[in-house]
């Protein structure tokens, strides 16, 4: 029940929202025109993006302000203190009180509360509304809520001093709500800094120190190859029976190729081909695009084998440095390097934990330039500690058994989140149910 059928709690009153509060919208001047926003000063102005993970009840100003000319050359009006931003559209239910006089664009639907509706009462009860709202929307791509809609919503209210005490307890609720939220967050934040230090550490040696003495030293096969390694200045020192090697020096790495998409025949041919997106600090089993066999023979793409450590080469966001390693055999696109180790000294999982690790590192390399990016040289010349192999599949292990407790962590503090949010949820179900028993003290 969310009153839009008139039945509400023994002694409220239910009403369209358009007979207890003015309906406001907002607009945008041209973005093309000089002149019209000021990022300093101005008329505050704001845009459902503004609302995007904000979490105070009260808004004072956006991003970006209006001059005097652009606030006359459109339809943004001011709305007073007090008034309960509404977001209308892609999304529809961002919510704030406005902290000071202000305007917004299109995107809202605003409500200035009457004398006989509390501002506060309101912004909670919207929460609750939100459902009903987006079935009131209209449209097909970015379906939205208009004025004549949002004002036939019904809110059922007590009285005002009722209103103010509901508010008050639901601001506690809300309070501890976000407290809770941000303290799961950090929680997160925690076991995802645990990650990457039982990364580092395993390929420092750290982890397998207490597993050490009690091993033989490399092969003398083994120390052949990792004799040609490098020394580098600043690295520091490493275990015995480890050194430093340029990827290239201890693996073959390869860069791939994308067959024409003129020709419909390269491509769908069932051999798995990786984009440099998929490439997301994860295993890959199965890949969106196949290419054909005349795919394959007519561009660069190579095909590589199970255990290939694939490292992203492009890109400003999260892709540069990401890696992955491929389950299946399969091609991919040429922003992305296939690094196979040399068994006789790494193996494949070890690659990809050191990768892992890695990922600020490689980042970092791939600076410079009109655009950031890696490229084939730059990943082989990449330095990786190598230690004998029996080790390298102890850090394995032990890494997998660290990521393992990081995993059920992760889990555990999830499922607290939408606990903590399934509470809230109550509470506002109950508050607006009637429910709740608060005494009118309350709102003093």
């Amino acid at each position: 029940m969310r009153w839009q059928d008139e039945s509400a709690p023994d002694g409220w009153t239910v009403c369209a929202l358009g007979e207890l509060t003015t309906v406001v919208g907002g607009g945008t001047p041209k973005t093309s025109v000089p002149g019209n926003f000021s990022e300093d000063g101005g008329h505050p102005w704001i845009t459902p993006a503004d609302l995007t993970g904000y979490t105070d009840r009260y808004i004072a100003r956006g991003r970006r302000a209006l001059t005097d000319q652009g606030l006359d050359s459109s339809s943004a009006k001011y709305l007073p203190a007090g008034a309960v931003l509404f977001s209308s559209r892609a999304p529809i239910g961002y919510r704030a009180i406005a902290a000071n006089p202000l305007t917004t664009n299109q995107g809202f639907r605003s409500f200035v509360p009457g004398p006989r509706l509390d501002g506060n009462y309101l912004y909670h009860a919207l929460k609750f509304l939100q459902p009903v709202a987006e079935q009131a929307a209209s449209g097909t791509t970015f379906p939205e809520l208009s004025g004549r809609n949002a004002a036939k919503i019904r809110i059922a209210f007590p009285s005002l001093p009722e209103q103010k005490a509901l508010a008050l307890v639901l601001d506690r609720a809300s309070d501890l709500g976000d407290r809770a939220t941000s303290a799961l967050e950090g929680a997160l934040s925690s076991v995802a800094r645990l990650r990457s230090a039982v990364l580092v550490a395993g390929c420092a040696g750290q982890l397998t120190a207490d597993w050490r003495p009690r091993q033989v030293m490399p092969s003398d096969q083994q120390q052949t190859e990792t004799e040609k390694a490098h020394q580098p200045d600043g690295r520091g020192s490493l275990p015995p029976g480890w050194s430093w090697a340029a990827i290239g020096d201890v693996a073959d790495v390869e860069v791939g190729g994308t067959p024409s998409r003129k020709n419909s025949a390269y491509w769908g041919g069932g051999i798995p081909w990786t984009s440099s997106g998929e490439v997301a600090n994860c295993r890959i089993s199965e890949t969106r695009e196949t290419i054909s066999d005349e795919g394959l023979a007519n561009s660069n793409a190579k095909r590589y084998p199970v255990g290939t450590v694939l490292i992203a080469m492009i890109g400003e966001g999260k892709t540069r440095g990401q890696s992955a390693i491929l389950d299946i055999t399969a091609t991919t696109n040429q922003n992305v390097a296939g690094i196979i180790p040399k068994p006789s000294v790494l193996m494949s999982e070890y690659v990809w934990r050191w990768a892992l690790g890695q990922y600020e590192i490689t980042r970092a390399v791939g600076r410079g330039g009109n655009q950031a990016a890696l490229n084939r040289k730059k990943v082989k010349e990449l330095l990786i500690p190598v230690p004998p192999l029996a080790e390298q599949q102890e850090i394995v292990d032990r890494v997998d058994r660290l990521f393992a407790i990081a995993n059920t962590l992760e889990k555990r503090i999830d499922a607290a989140a939408r606990r903590a949010d399934d509470v809230f949820d109550a509470v506002l179900a109950k508050a607006f149910k009637g429910e709740l028993d608060v005494g009118l003290d309350e709102a003093d």
